[in-house]
Order: C-alpha cells, then sequence, then structure tokens
C-alpha cells in the first residue's frame, strides 16, 4: 500500500488514484505544483517562513470563496483526497462486498466535495479535515443505505417508494432529452396510482396481469391529454417503466471509473486551472485567520475542560473509557457492571452537556445564531476534542 503520508505542498498538488480495491499512487498535478512553488516562494519572502498546513487551507479557502479564479477549488479537492480516503477506506472495510467498494466509497464521498468547502466553517474553530472527514462518512453512509435499498428492492418495490425528485435526477444522469423524461415520469405515474403494496407474489413487472396494464394505459391516456404527450400502449408503457428501474440503479450504484484515469493526461482539468497570481495582503490576511483559528481553539479547549469537570465522576469515566481507552458501550457495560442501553445514555448525556456548553460560548462570544449547521459543526468539533482530549489524537 502506498504511504498516506505526503509532504506539506504536496496535499495541495497531488490526487489519489485507486486500483485494485486501495491506494495505488499519489498524482501530482504539474500546474498546481508550479502554483504552490509560487505562492510558496511569496509566502517566504514575505513572512520569512514556511507556511504552516493549516495556513494554507485557510489562503486557499479564503480565495475560493472570493471565486476569481479555479485554481483554490483544485487546490483545495487535493487538500480533501486524504480525508476522503480515510472515510472511504473505514467504511468499505466493514463491508464484505465488491459490489461496493473502496473505489466507490472514495467517489461517492468526493462527489459532496464542493459541498464540504460551502459548508465549512473555518471561524468555529475546527479543521477541514476533521469537518470534510466526518461530512465524507455521512454521504457514504448515506449513498450505502440507498444503495441497499435500490439493490434489495424488487421492480415494483423500487418503483413504488422511488420519489419524483429521485427519479427525476435518474432520468437527467442518464442523459434523457426532456421529452423522453416526460414520457418516463407519466408511464411511472400511471403505475403509481395503480400500484400499492400488498400481501402478493409478484416482484417484477412481467409478473403483474393484463387489466393491470390496462388501468395503467388508462391513467396514462389522462396524463397524456393534460400533458399534450405522445401515444403509448402497453409495450411501450412497459418498456418506459423498465427503464426507469434500470436508470434508479445506475444512479445509485456509484462508478469508479474516472478515479482510476491517470489526472495527468486529462487536458479538461488542465485547461481549466489558471495561472493567476494572488497579491501578498491576500497571503497575510490568511497568516490571520490562522492566528485566529488557533487561539479560538485554546479557547474551546478553555472551555470544554471547564465543561468536563463539572460532569459527575462516573460520567468522566465513561468518556475515558470509550474515547481514550476506545471501547465498545458493550465492553463498558460489562467492566462496570452495567446495561448497555445505561452507558449509552450516560454517554450521550455527557455530550449533549458539553455541546451546551459550547453553543453557549458561540452565542454569547461569536455572536452567531446556532443554526443547523452550525450545530452540525459543533459535534464535529466536539467529538474531535474528546479524541483529543482522552486519547492524544491529533489531526
Amino acid at each position: 500500500m502506498v504511504s498516506l503520508k505526503r509532504e506539506k505542498e504536496k496535499q495541495f498538488s497531488t490526487f489519489a488514484q485507486i486500483a485494485n480495491g486501495d491506494l495505488d499512487r499519489w498524482i501530482e498535478e504539474p500546474r498546481l505544483k508550479k502554483s504552490m512553488e509560487k505562492e510558496q516562494l511569496l509566502l517566504q519572502w514575505e513572512l520569512g517562513k514556511s507556511f504552516p498546513v493549516n495556513a494554507w487551507v485557510s489562503h486557499w479557502h479564503h480565495q475560493w470563496k472570493s471565486q476569481e479564479t479555479e485554481r483554490p477549488l483544485y487546490h483545495l479537492q487535493a487538500y480533501l483526497q486524504e480525508p476522503c480516503y480515510w472515510a472511504a477506506q473505514k467504511i468499505s472495510s466493514r463491508f464484505n462486498t465488491t459490489n461496493f467498494g473502496l473505489a466507490d466509497c472514495f467517489q461517492t464521498a468526493f462527489e459532496k466535495s464542493n459541498t464540504v468547502l460551502e459548508r465549512f466553517k473555518p471561524e468555529l474553530g475546527t479543521s477541514l479535515s476533521t469537518y470534510a472527514g466526518r461530512a465524507f462518512s455521512n454521504a457514504i453512509q448515506d449513498a450505502l443505505g440507498q444503495y441497499n435499498e435500490v439493490q434489495i428492492s424488487s421492480e415494483l418495490s423500487l418503483l413504488q417508494r422511488c420519489g419524483s425528485k429521485r427519479l427525476g435526477q435518474a432520468l437527467i444522469a442518464a442523459g434523457l432529452s426532456p421529452e423522453m423524461q416526460s414520457l418516463h415520469k407519466a408511464a411511472w405515474q400511471s403505475f403509481k396510482s395503480f400500484y400499492f403494496p400488498q400481501a402478493t407474489t409478484a416482484r417484477n413487472l412481467t409478473s403483474l396481469a393484463p387489466e393491470d396494464w390496462a388501468m395503467m394505459l388508462a391513467h396514462y391516456e389522462v396524463l397524456r391529454s393534460e400533458q399534450n404527450l405522445d401515444l403509448a400502449s402497453e409495450a411501450q408503457l412497459h418498456e418506459w417503466l423498465v427503464n426507469c428501474v434500470l436508470h434508479l440503479r445506475r444512479y445509485t450504484t456509484p462508478q469508479a471509473i474516472s478515479l482510476n484515469a491517470s489526472m495527468e493526461d486529462s487536458e479538461e482539468f488542465l485547461e481549466q486551472l489558471g495561472d493567476t497570481r494572488e497579491e501578498s495582503i491576500a497571503l497575510l490576511l490568511a497568516q490571520e485567520q490562522e492566528a485566529d483559528r488557533l487561539q479560538q481553539q485554546q479557547t474551546i479547549t478553555t472551555v470544554l475542560v471547564a465543561g468536563l469537570s463539572k460532569l459527575k465522576p462516573l460520567n468522566q469515566q465513561l468518556l475515558k473509557l470509550y474515547y481514550g481507552e476506545g471501547l465498545k458501550q458493550t465492553e463498558i457495560a460489562e467492566r462496570l457492571n452495567s446495561q448497555q442501553c445505561t452507558v449509552s445514555r450516560q454517554l450521550r448525556a455527557s455530550r449533549q452537556a458539553l455541546l451546551k456548553v459550547l453553543v453557549t460560548w458561540i452565542l454569547e462570544e461569536l455572536h452567531i445564531s446556532c443554526e443547523t449547521a452550525v450545530l452540525n459543526n459543533m459535534t464535529v468539533i466536539l467529538e474531535d476534542w474528546l479524541k483529543v482530549q482522552f486519547s492524544g489524537e491529533r489531526n
């Protein structure tokens, strides 16, 4: 296995290539390498020292938000390769399946990289790597849930449980024209108007009776007159519904082909990279942002240590066993002669108490409203801090 350890500057210019179910190599993108070299020279000239990794993150994230060029986005996507790989590796190792392997998990997660960057809030003190790792894990788990549902479902249950939005996305991804999308949706709507889950041996479309198709065709005729659609026969309805099933399965199952293609051969990628150069004031601003972030991290530690000291000794012991020794809830229950449900409830109460401390600090010190995105970010910060506090893990 290739080492995941990359030199600092290479974290922003290299991309993972997945082959044979694992990391095959790091591919360095020449223009990103050149860009990093130019920026490093400018940084050393301005600051007289090497720029830390988190400062690079702040710098490129600030430039990306300004949306002047595409180059900062590609640097950040290179940086996100490692947390994406670790999230994919951890989850894929838990499933003994060849249909949804590490490459599939990696690509599924990395498709959310832009969303991760949009929702990341450096002012809250967490690192991009930690935040992205949690977000990528959630994306993979969501995809696995949909994947299992689609692969296990019969044709009838898949069409019945599918929503209009999901079907529309699958048809668009399949490259169907707007006219063909309308016809497929009308066929699906006719099916939905007729079919309801029931105790029956019917599992696929061919098992439906002739009178069933007649009912669907009658409903399609109503939709045809309302939406000015083409005429259709029972055979045509069957074909469109079969296509819906195929497109839904393909849409839910990620393809990993692009991961195994060398970035060195991607002319489109190279052409999209600019050759512009940021002003030195932006670099100094990034350094200032990094200093503020480190200060906020120290403040968070002070706040949480104080909150931790107010927990009952038993709750502190549970956190130490769970985060420090890495014990499972069942193992903790056995050691303390308790029940797993009790341990779970006490751990949850301890985290909620500490989360409340963080939320109070946000409201009083940062004056940030605690919307859902902020609370989710705080949960990531708390998990990261607990690991560091009790086990010495460093990200």
